[in-house]
Formats: structure tokens, C-alpha cells, sequence
């Protein structure tokens, strides 16, 4: 196999997964913080058991549907072009204004995206690569010699 094909496909798979995390923790925002509706305490000076007791509560009614069905049913792409990696993905446009503090601070893109992307992705293509092809290159020899093994005892 050609060098450049394993590197190829050792960071596209990366990317895939991470794509599917990113879509993964988007669902869990958007369900959580973005259509839920706060539930407190009635009961007022309460002091720190008013800030445990806060959270989210019931899903509030949403209007489209989009937003929620976009990431529960992700439509993306990772595949080769020339000598890279691409990934597209279809997100509904108004997800960046849910970043924005006016709209909600709710960290639902750029928290999500670039974390997980510059964390997990570039440091696992980064550091990860070297020992991925060895277990690889392992694992594929000794599927080799186990089949050699089946051949010659029958």
C-alpha cells in the first residue's frame, strides 16, 4: 500500500469520528441548553440550594425542527481530494448566531467545532500517526501468518 493512501486514510477516519462527535455534542447542546426552559426554585433566599437546584427542565416548543433534526440525522462527507482530505457537512445557517451572547452564549459551534477539531483531531493526526500504520502493519501481518498457518495445516 502506498504511504501517502495510509496517511490519507488514517486522517480521514479521524476526521469522520470527530465530525460525528462534533455533531454528537451539538445535539446534546442544542437539546439541553437551546430548547429547554430553566426550572427554579419558588422559594427565595434559599442560598446555595437555589443554585443547586437550578437547571433545565422541559423541551420548550420548537418552531421548525430543523436545527434539532439536522443533528440528530448529520449529513456530512469526509473523502480525497488530490493529495488531502475534505469534509463538508450541511448545518443549518443560524447555528453561529446561538454562539453570539446576545442570542444565548449557548457555545454550540465555534466551542464545538474548533475544540474538538484542535484538540482531538490535529493531535491524534499529529502524534497518533507513527504508532497507528505500526499497530496496523502488526495487525495485518499477523492476520497474514494466521491464514498462512490455516493453509498449511490442512
Amino acid at each position: 500500500m502506498n504511504e501517502d493512501l495510509i496517511k490519507q486514510e488514517f486522517v480521514r477516519e479521524n476526521i469522520e469520528r470527530d465530525i460525528r462527535a462534533i455533531f454528537e455534542a451539538q445535539y446534546l447542546i442544542a437539546t439541553e441548553r437551546v430548547y429547554t426552559s430553566a426550572i427554579y426554585p419558588t422559594q427565595v433566599g434559599q442560598g446555595r440550594n437555589l443554585v443547586r437546584e437550578q437547571g433545565h427542565g422541559r423541551l420548550v416548543r420548537v418552531t421548525t425542527g430543523r436545527l434539532l433534526s439536522a443533528l440528530r440525522n448529520p449529513v456530512y462527507s469526509v473523502g480525497f481530494s488530490g493529495r488531502g482530505v475534505v469534509a463538508t457537512s450541511n448545518i443549518p445557517l443560524y447555528i453561529r448566531f446561538l454562539d453570539m451572547k446576545k442570542h444565548g452564549n449557548c457555545g454550540i459551534y465555534n466551542r464545538q467545532v474548533w475544540g474538538i477539531l484542535w484538540d482531538n483531531s490535529l493531535q491524534t493526526i499529529k502524534y497518533g500517526y507513527g504508532k497507528e500504520v505500526r499497530d496496523r502493519i502488526y495487525a495485518g501481518l499477523q492476520e497474514a501468518f494466521q491464514r498462512m498457518e490455516i493453509r498449511t495445516d490442512s
